[in-house]
This record gives C-alpha cells, sequence and structure tokens, in this order.
C-alpha cells in the first residue's frame, strides 16, 4: 500500500509551492499532474505581480520579461501609468515557470507523478483516505493513501467536487478567456510595450472584462477576459473586436500570431470554506483569483506556502488545519471583496474612463491604488478612492 503524509492533486504554482514546504517540514508529499510536465498545457497571461520573485525566490531564469509599470488604458483613447512603486513585477512562460516550481518541490523531497489522472477522492466518514489515479501513459489504475489531501487543481476541482465543498461555477461567476501570442523581436517588444502590463478596458469589444498586452522576450501575449454572462458574441469574436483596437493593432503589425488558446478563471466572490476535515484547497480551486484584473498566481503560490505550512504544524485534522482558512479570509478576502466592488462600478466605458481620469489627477490616488493592488493598504484607504471617483 503506497501511503503518505501528504497528496497534493496538481503541480501548478499552489500546488508546487505547497509540496515545497509540506517536503522541507520533513512530510513524505507525493505531487500528481495529468500533464506530461507542470505547465504543459497552462493558458495564462504570465503576469507576476511586482514583490513575487524576491517573496518567493524566483529564479531570474524563468524571468521572460522585467515589468515596472501598469498602463491602464480606456475606450475614450486616455490612458493612464503607474509606477509599481519599488518592486519589480516580470512576465514568465507557464511552461517553464510551472515546470521550474515543480522541479524546485522535487529538489526539496517531493514526489511527482506526471501524466498522472486523479479519477476519484477516497471518502470514508466525511474524510478523505486518498486518491484513484490512473497513469496515463500504462492504463494503469491504482490507490494511494495520504493524511492530508491538497486540491490544488485549479477552476472546477475534483477534489473540492468530491469533497462536498458545494462552490457552484456558473456564468455570473466563470470568466472565458482567449489568448494568443504574437512574435516579435525582442527590440520591437521593447519599443512598442517597453517595462509595462498594458491592461485595456472597453466594455463595446469587451463587456464585463478586458483586454491585455504582456511583454515576453520574443513575444507579445494578447488576450481577452469576459464574464460569460456578460458576452454578447463568443470569445473568439470579442477577442477580434479587441485586435481591431488601434493601439493594439499597431503593436502587432507584422507580428507572426502563434496557436490561439482559451480557458475559464473564477471571477466571483470568494468561497466560504477552504478546509474540511483533512482536505485543504489553494489557489484557484479554493476561488483565490483577482475578480478585478484576473491575478491568479500570486494567490496560488501564497496559498500554497500557507497550506503548507499549516499542514506542517497540524496533526491532520479539521480544527488544526482550520487556521488557514482563517488566514486566508484575513489576508486575501477584504482586498477580494473590494476588487470584486471595484469592477462592478467600473467595468463600464464612461466611468473606467472617469477612473483613469482621476489616476492622472493625483499621485497620491495612484499609489493608493497600486498600494491596494499590491495589498499594502488598507480597504478604508480604497474605499477613499472609490469615493473620488464620484466627486469630479
Amino acid at each position: 500500500m503506497e501511503k503518505y503524509d501528504v497528496i497534493v492533486v496538481g503541480a501548478g504554482p499552489a500546488g508546487s509551492t505547497c509540496a515545497s514546504v509540506t517536503a522541507i517540514g520533513g512530510l513524505s508529499t507525493l505531487v500528481l499532474e495529468r500533464d506530461s510536465y507542470p505547465g504543459e498545457n497552462k493558458v495564462c497571461g504570465g503576469g507576476l505581480r511586482a514583490g513575487l520573485l524576491d517573496a518567493f525566490f524566483v529564479d531570474k531564469c524563468v524571468i521572460e520579461h522585467e515589468v515596472r509599470h501598469i498602463t491602464f488604458f480606456g475606450s475614450d483613447g486616455d490612458y493612464a501609468k503607474i509606477d509599481l512603486l519599488t518592486s519589480l513585477g516580470a512576465t514568465v512562460d507557464r511552461k517553464k515557470f510551472d515546470n521550474w516550481l515543480a522541479e524546485r518541490a522535487v529538489k526539496e523531497g517531493a514526489e511527482l507523478r506526471t501524466k498522472t489522472q486523479v479519477e476519484s477522492i477516497i471518502m470514508e466518514g466525511g474524510k478523505a483516505r486518498g486518491v484513484v489515479a490512473k497513469d496515463l501513459s500504462t492504463g494503469k489504475v491504482y490507490k494511494a493513501f495520504g493524511d492530508v489531501i491538497v486540491g490544488a487543481d485549479g477552476i472546477g476541482s475534483l477534489v473540492s467536487g468530491q469533497a462536498g465543498f458545494n462552490h457552484t461555477l456558473n456564468e455570473k461567476n466563470t470568466a472565458l478567456c482567449f489568448e494568443r501570442d504574437f512574435v516579435l523581436p525582442s527590440s520591437d517588444i521593447n519599443l512598442l510595450v517597453g517595462d509595462s502590463f498594458e491592461m485595456y478596458f472597453d466594455a463595446s469589444r469587451v463587456p464585463e472584462g478586458f483586454g491585455w498586452v504582456f511583454p515576453k522576450k520574443n513575444v507579445l501575449t494578447v488576450g481577452v477576459g469576459s464574464l460569460m454572462s456578460k458576452m454578447n458574441l463568443n470569445i473568439k469574436d470579442h477577442f477580434n473586436l479587441f485586435l481591431q483596437d488601434e493601439r493594439v493593432k499597431k503593436k502587432i503589425a507584422g507580428a507572426k500570431p502563434l496557436e490561439p488558446k482559451s480557458h475559464t478563471i473564477y471571477f466571483g466572490k470568494p468561497f466560504d470554506r477552504i478546509v474540511k476535515n483533512n482536505i485543504i484547497l489553494t489557489g484557484s480551486a479554493a476561488g483565490l483569483v483577482g475578480p478585478f484584473l484576473g491575478e491568479g498566481i500570486y494567490y496560488a503560490m501564497r496559498s500554497g506556502e500557507l497550506a503548507g505550512k499549516q499542514i506542517v504544524e497540524a496533526n491532520f485534522s479539521d480544527t488544526t488545519l482550520r487556521p488557514y482558512e482563517e488566514k486566508i479570509k484575513n489576508e486575501f478576502y477584504p482586498f477580494l471583496n473590494y476588487a470584486l466592488t471595484l469592477r462592478k462600478l467600473l467595468f463600464k466605458n464612461e466611468n473606467y474612463n472617469k477612473f483613469i481620469k482621476v489616476l492622472n489627477m493625483s499621485g497620491t490616488v495612484r499609489k493608493s491604488f497600486i498600494s491596494h493592488i499590491l495589498k499594502t493598504s488598507t480597504p478604508n484607504l480604497f474605499e477613499r478612492l472609490i469615493l473620488r471617483i464620484w466627486l469630479i
């Protein structure tokens, strides 16, 4: 019988970060990943928030492009370029980045099995005893048992569903994204976009959502994301409308387009429960995605870190794992809830254009806004920012 202290389902940023922590803590840790290598089929803009590189000791070898600004574009042609304060952001190729994180977990002592599909959770008396997994290379089905099961398997998590968390996904809390890389010389990328994350807000092209242009070494990653309940076209058509924006069109003129990709992200309220007996959810499986800018990597890695630490400290019961849930709620939920409020207020052209004017009016307002995004300010400062929008 295969028995581990911890079984992590999913080798994305949340799962691999959690596995590194539990392995360092001396716990036998098994990580199960469906793809042939972590990040193989991941669709993501690849933006890393300012401060993440230092907080998680990210090696420069996986950085595609350093980023020092966020530029917000409105539908009326106006824009606001905001400095990321004293921290550095970056873009990564998720294939390289996720694989690097998983390799780091293995170096710390975790066991990684790729091409492994988790088919079910073994439940007894409300607790998870292990998983039923299938080796996709051989077709062999087997059981692995663990004291703690970590759900790091993304949106629509199998772990969450089988454990009975009852997290509902629907068109009102799920966004559909469509993305394409455009190959350009690095010199052109530096000239056209520079060191900035570019975010475009135009409800006539992307309703209740946004478009983005992220610089990497030799490609621009261009994409759109829209709340499914607000889409009046299919997502590819919304993407094509976005490409007609003259500011975007000139940046990809003459570029070689690669294969397009689509995916869904959670875009709603934070989940009430992310711990149940000896089951713990992290990252997107826990609904930890920013509902304003769709940010997920930082939330994934930080929640994976906190989950790993709690597992090391606990004796694998609901009571001793519950502090993880409270830490997540205290650290993230005030910001996630205010970001959801901001989205509902601003994802209309007239309001978003007004918001950009506010950002350009005052350095204090810009600093308050970016501090909120980086979670270094309090929600009270953010409330004052929102109030100021309506006083113009």
